[in-house]
């Protein structure tokens, strides 16, 4: 109990002397000295509140409402059967709402990944538009030059022969 209490303060320590003080308070259970079983299951419960390690504080409560019912202490035992109630109810609705964050998160980044999915297809698209006018033009300016020197040959050719026609 001692090394218990000298441990240092933070969330994950308040969550190992919770659990601790809930097992010895067992073990005192089970050795039959519920006065001090429910001491420790109290130091559990205390430590619970003071970090908001809700279910702890539920099986604390929980095992408290009992010692006190098997002490024949029935009102005790309905105050910590009410206090668990309230941590029980407490713990679910601090779940469900964990649940529903997770749900919006995975939904954010679905439209995160979507979103870039379709930037991703998007630049493909405009890449590959892209190649299929570079193509054309270049298959204009080939085409262009082609007929240019087709064009300058029949001009050549035209000259020539109109100079014949002009000798003769």
């Amino acid at each position: 109990r001692d090394l218990i209490e000298h441990l240092p303060a933070g969330v994950k320590t308040a969550r190992l002397a919770t659990g601790s003080f809930i097992y010895l308070g067992k073990l005192e259970a089970l050795m039959g000295n519920y006065d001090e079983a429910i001491l420790s299951l109290k130091q559990a419960e205390s430590i619970s509140n003071q970090w908001s390690v809700l279910d702890g504080k539920v099986e604390a409560c929980d095992l408290i409402a009992s010692y006190y019912t098997k002490l024949g202490q029935h009102d005790e035992a309905e105050s910590y059967r009410n206090r668990y109630y309230k941590a029980r109810d407490a713990l679910y609705d601090h779940r469900q709402l964990m649940s529903m964050n997770e749900m919006q998160f995975s939904n954010q980044m679905r439209r995160i990944d979507q979103a870039m999915q379709e930037s991703l297809q998007k630049q493909e698209r405009q890449r590959l538009v892209s190649l299929v006018a570079i193509g054309i033009v270049f298959i204009v300016l080939v085409f262009s030059a082609v007929l240019w020197r087709n064009l300058r040959k029949l001009r050549r050719s035209n000259a020539t022969l109109y100079k014949k026609n002009e000798s003769m």
